[in-house]
């Protein structure tokens, strides 16, 4: 079992419970203070007890207990325990844009991501359900869930350039969607592109289909980062003269946050490939990811902080009130 959690609140969860600490000792000295105004203070500490200011340190702890906890919340605190990765079913869905052209993969963009591709339904467990997904401007059903890994191996081997122009990415997270939705199992999306997301529906929309039917999402960007000018490539034999003229432009920088978006949300991972090697890796590290199951405590946490504070306030409500 691990756990994880963001560090970036860290800091904060620090100040706010040494502000925590340094008011209630304020506070504290100050009703002493008031106490000590009784005229017959012996009296009092007959009543109260000699014990009377002690219990506050109950009612810091709980304060304590509470910032703790909301800070946890708000930093993402995550259990994570190993799995079965034989309980997965897996959904391809490969940009196949006119970009995917591009030569910092050698022979292209495409071609590499084929290969990891099909490095991927190598390793992983027989038995494992894959479909596949391609998009440019619009997405493609290429096969359903299917155990007959080498149907699945001649469908990404015959994966070509498609019209119409543009990355579909919303679009394709939806019917890759709805074909994982169809298992019973366990499911997970591995998106690759090199674009960001220009037709179709918006990202928030096909994000909603995807968590609603608990598909786990692992996004991979591909690309160095190049600029190219399209003008320069004859795509036009190819791709046909529709896609070639409608990608006239320079090629658009790979969307890292929308892709981190859609991993977050769904849980999943964001992985950045920059060669072959580290695209094998992404694919690889699906499965390895795909193993893990995650239990996020935010929601609970938040509760429990609610509750500490909410066991502080009636505290100092009743049996700790201030006296007088």
């Amino acid at each position: 079992m691990q756990i994880t959690f963001s560090y970036e609140n860290i800091n904060l969860m620090i100040l706010l419970i040494g502000v925590t600490i340094i008011l209630h000792l304020i506070t504290l000295r100050a009703r002493k203070k008031r106490v000590v105004k009784f005229s017959n203070f012996e009296t009092l500490q007959r009543v109260v007890g000699k014990k009377m200011f002690q219990n506050d340190y109950i009612i810091l702890l709980l304060r304590i207990l509470g910032v703790t906890c909301i800070i946890l919340g708000l930093s993402n605190f995550t259990i994570i325990t190993t799995g079965n990765i034989s309980n997965f079913d897996f959904v391809l869905a490969i940009d196949t844009s006119s970009s995917m052209s591009t030569a910092d993969f050698i022979p292209n963009r495409l071609e590499a991501a084929k290969d990891a591709s099909l490095y991927l339904l190598d390793i992983i467990p027989k038995g494992t359900r894959v479909g596949v997904v391609t998009f440019a401007g619009k997405p493609y059903k290429k096969i359903g869930l299917s155990t007959d890994l080498e149907k699945v191996k001649n469908v990404v081997e015959n994966i070509n350039f498609e019209a119409p122009a543009g990355t579909a990415i919303s679009d394709a997270l939806l019917m890759a969607g709805t074909i994982a939705s169809e298992s019973n199992r366990s499911k997970a999306i591995i998106l690759l592109t090199d674009g960001k997301n220009n037709r179709g529906v918006s990202i928030n929309e096909s994000l909603k289909f995807v968590k609603k039917n608990n598909i786990t999402v692992y996004t991979i960007g591909i690309g160095t980062n190049m600029t190219i000018n399209l003008t320069q490539l004859n795509l036009s034999k190819t791709l046909g003269k529709e896609l070639s003229e409608g990608t006239l432009a320079e090629f658009p920088d790979l969307d890292i946050k929308t892709l981190k978006q859609i991993s977050n949300v769904t849980g999943g991972r964001f992985f950045l490939a920059s060669n072959r090697t580290s695209l094998r890796s992404a694919y690889e590290k699906t499965v390895i990811e795909a193993k893990l199951k995650r239990l996020n405590l935010s929601y609970y946490l938040f509760l429990l902080g609610i509750i500490f504070f909410l066991t502080e306030w009636a505290l100092g409500a009743t049996k700790y009130k201030t006296i007088p």
